[in-house]
């Protein structure tokens, strides 16, 4: 018959000495490694029918077997002290250890979910006692087990935190981060979380998505976010952040949601972002004092899909290689300092359906190829210094359901072509040099709602 054996062998702490090792010529023994209990007098088995001690491995080394063709003799095995052991007890201690190793597994589950339990209940019972009542299922020891806004992963180990829109009120200071080493989506937008995020937030190594829009969140952005090496959602919007900008966040490769907008940042926007070449959404917008040029750089963000620089300091002219951003959807650029011509370039976004350059210190005339960016919708040229005709090229934006020039210096007619925006809802033109007879051809927006031609030098 066949006799299938899994064989435990070990040796006790600190022998290291080889020994001989009685077997039948016809074994084949297979290595096998396992920790050694104190109680165990079982060695490894080697090949050349010796053994030796080394260094012990994990008990999951018990599920491999070997095979033994001995159908009349019976076997012997002779342990460190020369004892005969029966051949069966290698088996049996080898299933007893896995009962132990399934229980320690066991055990270890529980004693990881009971740590993630006491991090997340001393984190809420430092919040206000309303926000606290709003909580009311995070109780017991199993996280995993219908708390509101917990999901776990397969291992029953926290991997999801989402209190979207629950008005919490509370900070970050008594959370252990530490204890939840396996959460990957922390989202807590629109809450009412103040004060700093603190640098222990480094530690989480497989966070994937940390949404902290909308709170009144305070202090400097900690350097330690750079190393979330798997982000790639990130949104600290709408609080109260101060500082710079950390270059550590362009350590963040896998980034392709990046929004720091509607804070208080100040200073320039680091290099290290513009090599961030996965972002898809990039926003500093609503930061007042960020100030400086937007660098040549910005053309390598090829997969940008919106781009949100409004209402900042931005200062000299919009780069040509913005022309490289064939993906976008949306521009705005609104509410700067730019100045110089809007570049030709521009007529290269296909893609884009936004276009905000409102408010700044553009010159020159509006560039002919913007005739070419057809899927637009909102197109804004307001309150700039633009000079020159409306080019004809205008007429080729039938989606344009928007159209704002008002605020510039625009002279000549408005040209017959704004007839075939049949889309257009909006159109104002106000405060320019328009001069001749309107357009007859406007008669054919059916969809117009608004038209706003005041203060025009020569218009009838």
């Amino acid at each position: 018959m066949d006799l299938q054996a899994t064989f435990i062998t070990c040796c006790p702490h600190g022998d290291s000495a080889g020994h001989k090792l009685q077997l039948p010529n016809r074994f084949k023994a297979q290595a096998l490694y396992t920790d050694c209990w104190p109680t165990s007098r079982f060695i490894r088995l080697r090949l050349d029918a010796r053994y030796e001690c080394s260094p012990p491995t994990p008990l999951a080394s018990c599920t491999q077997t070997s095979r033994v063709k001995s159908p009349n003799e019976s076997i012997a095995y002779e342990s460190v002290d020369g004892s005969r052991l029966n051949p069966m007890k290698p088996l049996a201690i080898c299933w007893l250890l896995l009962i132990v190793a399934s229980l320690m597994t066991t055990a270890s589950v529980a004693i990881q979910g009971n740590e993630e339990a006491y991090a997340l209940l001393k984190w809420k019972a430092s919040f206000e006692k309303q926000s606290q009542a709003l909580l009311s299922s995070w109780n017991g020891s199993d996280p995993c087990s219908h708390w509101v806004g917990i999901a776990c992963d397969d291992s029953r180990s926290v991997s999801l935190l989402n209190l979207t829109n629950f008005g919490i009120r509370g900070t970050f200071q008594t959370l252990n981060f530490s204890s939840l080493p396996n959460i990957r989506t922390i989202v807590l937008r629109n809450n009412s979380f103040y004060g700093p995020i603190p640098k222990q937030i480094g530690v989480l190594s497989n966070l994937d998505t940390l949404d902290f829009h909308d709170n009144q969140l305070s202090g400097f952005i900690p350097k330690s976010i750079g190393s979330l090496s798997k982000l790639t959602f990130l949104d600290l919007a709408v609080n109260n952040f101060l500082g710079m900008v950390p270059p550590e966040m362009g350590k963040l490769d896998n980034l392709s949601h990046l929004d720091v907008g509607g804070n208080k940042l100040l200073g320039h926007i680091p290099e290290e972002i513009w090599r961030l070449r996965n972002l898809k959404y990039l926003s500093f917008a609503y930061n007042d004092n960020l100030r400086g040029i937007i660098p040549a750089e910005v053309g390598m963000l090829g997969n940008l899909t919106d781009l949100h620089f409004e209402h900042c300091n931005f200062t000299g002219s919009i780069p040509t290689t913005i022309g490289n951003l064939t993906n976008l959807s949306i521009l705005t650029l609104n509410n700067n300092n730019f100045d110089g011509p809007i570049p030709r370039e521009i007529g290269k976004l296909v893609n884009l359906k936004v276009l905000r350059l409102l408010d700044n210190e553009l010159s020159g005339s509006i560039p002919r190829e913007i005739g070419l960016v057809t899927n637009l919708y909102e197109l804004d040229f307001s309150i700039n210094n633009l000079s020159g005709s409306i080019p004809s090229t205008i007429g080729n934006l039938s989606n344009l359901i928007f159209l704002y020039l008002f605020i510039n210096s625009l002279s000549g007619s408005i040209p017959d072509e704004v007839g075939k925006l049949h889309s257009l809802t909006t159109i104002e033109l106000s405060n320019n040099n328009l001069s001749g007879p309107i357009a007859p051809s406007i008669g054919n927006l059916v969809k117009l709602e608004t038209i706003d031609l005041r203060s025009q030098s020569h218009l009838p």
